[in-house]
């Protein structure tokens, strides 16, 4: 969490309290990262968006 902080918004006045915080709320981080893509499991691209040919 200390490194996704510092990318957002910089250094923090005080990464004890922040660390106490995010332990006190129950804060986690996780990262995503897809593996491939595919259509929209109810019926792929919508019609309306489609470019038309």
């Amino acid at each position: 969490l200390v490194e996704y902080f510092r990318a957002i918004s910089g250094e923090h006045p005080d990464w004890d309290e922040y660390r106490q915080a995010m332990v006190a709320q129950g804060k986690s981080l996780i990262r995503v990262r897809p593996q491939r893509w595919g259509p929209v499991a109810t019926g792929g691209f919508p019609a309306r968006l489609a470019a038309d040919d």
